[in-house]
């Protein structure tokens, strides 16, 4: 298992004897482009708990997913990632290993792959609930249709997108950067007729 902001760790885990709670973890919750990169309070989980299935298979490989994304090697994100790959539907993960997955093929350029992970996504809101990943992953969608060509299918994940975050502030980044993106591939009036609140404060 994994953990959920704020939530004490589980019980079988050796690092829940500390009282640590995963809200001081490096867990990389607030990372819709991994902005930042994580920055470990626990340098030593892989020598103190070489056993441990949460460490070994979950968060460490997360959290060197989200470094090496960070640092734009793609490709070694995408390593790390892999001993997550049997814990991605874990109820408290969230699917973020996922999320980091889909960017990491995303950046590559390789659209078809990222969909796929984005739609893994989309396709469990049961396993994702509130976490931010979810409504952005449908924008992420969007990219990855986009990389791919298919400029129909991505117009219309944007569209979804843009529609649900029409009341959302303006100036928050990921929205800014949804909002030149649609612009400059379908031009500012198809924006304003689709978003008005949020294009009339542009």
């Amino acid at each position: 298992m994994t953990p959920t902001p704020g939530r004490l760790l589980p019980l079988h885990s050796p690092l829940a004897k500390t009282g640590t709670r995963s809200t001081e973890l490096p867990w990389p919750w607030r990372c819709p482009g991994i902005s930042r990169a994580p920055k470990p309070s626990l340098p030593n989980l892989n020598k103190d708990y070489p056993d441990d299935t949460f460490v070994k298979y979950l968060f460490l490989p997360t959290i060197r997913g989200a470094a090496a994304l960070k640092a734009k090697d793609t490709n070694q994100a995408i390593k790390f990632l892999e001993p997550a790959s049997a814990y991605d539907l874990g109820v408290d993960a969230r699917l973020l290993p996922v999320y980091i997955r889909g960017l990491a093929y995303l950046r590559a350029g390789d659209g078809r792959r990222a969909a796929a992970e984005f739609q893994n996504i989309l396709g469990h809101p049961g396993v994702v609930l509130n976490a931010p990943i979810g409504p952005l992953a449908r924008l992420q969608m969007a990219r990855a249709f986009a990389v791919q060509g298919n400029l129909p299918q991505a117009r219309a994940e944007y569209d979804d997108f843009l529609i649900k975050w029409r009341s959302a502030d303006p100036d928050v980044p990921i929205l800014k950067e949804a909002i030149q993106e649609y612009s400059n591939r379908w031009g500012a009036q198809a924006l304003t007729t689709l978003v008005s609140p949020i294009s009339a404060s542009h």
